[in-house]
């Protein structure tokens, strides 16, 4: 004979048993309705190359690849070189000799500064969110990571310790993480996204101190903890595999 406790946990059983055919017929339901949707909007799940013009003129040449996933949801990886412009720019030739002169205290390079500094390789991943959608324009937030080689050689660098100018060689690795809200415009042949936002950076820096007359070579790693804040914007253009 079935005693009272053995009934109830017969009937939350079969209530758990029907709570999971039913969650997986809704969620079957929902992926039919995604499939369809994508089959009718073939255009939301097309592979879209291009690249930033905004990075490309500050010299970080980089592929990006967009992945139109659903109406709402993207996700964009991008990989490349970043030749940096700065790096032309700011960096020029000094005599040796001048390494070892002594400088006031005004003339200290912040540290925060060596994460400008360097070229090497970059990649990053980004996700959209489309919160808004007509037929040609959607507007999103995107949250980026990114990572960068960003090694220099021989830039001036006045240390706080000394007061001395040093010719500074460093590996440099950079990590950032960016959050950004923007618009993206669909035309015929082309996307075309814009964005703004701000992120912070924060570098991991093995240093060379070139060595000069009584000053032996120091090598060392940064111990300086900084994270940088920063404010991006810029205007990628995708190519259209897929036209409407």
């Amino acid at each position: 004979m079935a005693t009272f406790d053995s009934i109830d946990l017969n009937l939350r059983i079969i209530f758990l048993f029907n709570f999971f055919f039913l969650l997986c017929k809704i969620i079957c339901n929902g992926q039919d309705a995604a499939l369809d949707t994508l089959k009718e909007n073939a255009f939301k799940k097309q592979v879209l190359p291009g690249l930033n013009i905004g990075q490309v003129s500050a010299g970080d040449v980089e592929l990006h690849i967009m992945f139109r996933l659903h109406k709402y949801h993207s996700i964009m990886i991008a990989a490349g070189y970043d030749f940096n412009l700065r790096e032309i720019l700011d960096k020029k030739d000094f005599p040796a000799e001048k390494t070892q002169q002594t400088y006031e205290r005004e003339e200290i390079t912040p540290g925060y500064k060596r994460i400008f500094w360097g070229t090497g390789p970059a990649i990053r991943i980004v996700y959209d969110f489309n919160f808004w959608n007509t037929e040609d324009k959607t507007m999103f937030f995107s949250l980026s990571g990114i990572a960068k080689i960003h090694n220099y050689s021989s830039r001036l660098f006045c240390a706080r310790q000394d007061y001395i100018m040093h010719s500074e060689s460093a590996k440099q690795k950079v990590i950032g993480l960016c959050l950004y809200h923007g618009a993206l415009f669909d035309s015929r042949w082309y996307v075309s996204k814009v964005y703004w936002g701000f992120g912070v950076r924060k570098r991991f820096c093995s240093i060379t101190w070139a060595g000069y007359n009584d000053f032996k070579e120091e090598k060392f790693e940064d111990a300086e903890n900084i994270i940088v804040p920063t404010i991006d914007a810029g205007w990628i253009v995708l190519i259209k595999t897929h036209r409407r």
